[in-house]
């Protein structure tokens, strides 16, 4: 199993703080059914993770995981918090696309969705670039206005849901929305976001039996697959999206 957001690489922001906190989430990795994990530290105007400085550590943390007799599979990347600027550090090669792919992780801020993202969404597909919308289910604007990520997935853009949203570990209203999300095709990706062992672990295993239970083994088929087009970049086919009802469930809407 492939997870294509994690913070596993150790001082950089906030992921684990020692290379042996590191070595312990990624047992935890294994122990969760997953043998490839894209590392993706935070990467905005206040916290620019210098890619080289990334490609490094996650090397280094890859060869004291081969130490210990871990077997698997680190690759680079970043979860890149929507900036004006984004296109400009793009062109000057300071990002870091998912797995050396055509596929980049991006998040927009918790509060909201900026207004040139769509502009800068449509840019980088010109240049070849798939985005990818990190958690959109824990964001505010989404949940308030379903059909700005709707637009964003029919003009190309592409969803990851965290596992933890599905098991309600983050509540119960991003819960429901997680699975109306599901149910209209607006997400093409299972990950965990995970940063450390306790708070914030790899709980694949859980959220892969939710999803097979809820929606079938077809689905969590198909998120799989789509985790392997990524770092085999390869093109993803998307099912039909379709607008979330508007409905009040646990007075969400």
């Amino acid at each position: 199993m492939i997870d294509i957001h994690s913070h596993v690489i150790p001082g950089i922001s906030d992921e684990p703080d020692c290379i042996d906190e590191s070595l312990q989430l990624l047992e935890s990795a294994l122990q969760n059914g997953i043998n490839t994990v894209i590392a993706t530290p935070h990467h905005n105007r206040s916290n620019a993770n210098d890619k080289h400085r990334v490609i490094y550590q996650v090397h280094r943390l890859q060869q004291a995981a081969k130490k210990q007799d871990l077997p698997i599979n680190l690759l680079t990347g970043l979860e890149i918090c929507m900036y004006d600027t984004l296109l400009e550090d793009y062109k000057a090669g300071n990002l870091l696309t998912l797995a050396s792919s055509r596929y980049m992780l991006i998040e927009f801020p918790a509060a909201g969705v900026p207004l040139y993202a769509e502009r800068i969404f449509y840019e980088l597909e010109m240049l070849g670039i798939k985005p990818i919308i990190a958690h959109p289910e824990r964001n505010a604007d989404f949940i308030k206005s379903p059909d700005k990520l709707y637009n964003l997935i029919q003009k190309g853009a592409l969803a990851q849901l965290t596992g933890s949203s599905l098991l309600g570990l983050l509540g119960r209203r991003i819960q429901v929305f997680s699975r109306k999300l599901i149910n209209a095709n607006l997400v093409h990706f299972i990950a965990t976001d995970a940063h450390n062992t306790r708070e914030r672990p790899f709980n694949m295993r859980e959220a892969c039996k939710t999803i097979t239970s809820e929606h079938g083994s077809k689905l969590l088929d198909y998120f799989e697959n789509n985790a392997r087009m990524v770092i085999e970049d390869k093109a993803i086919y998307t099912h039909d999206a379709k607008q979330v009802v508007r409905k009040k469930i646990f007075g969400m809407f």
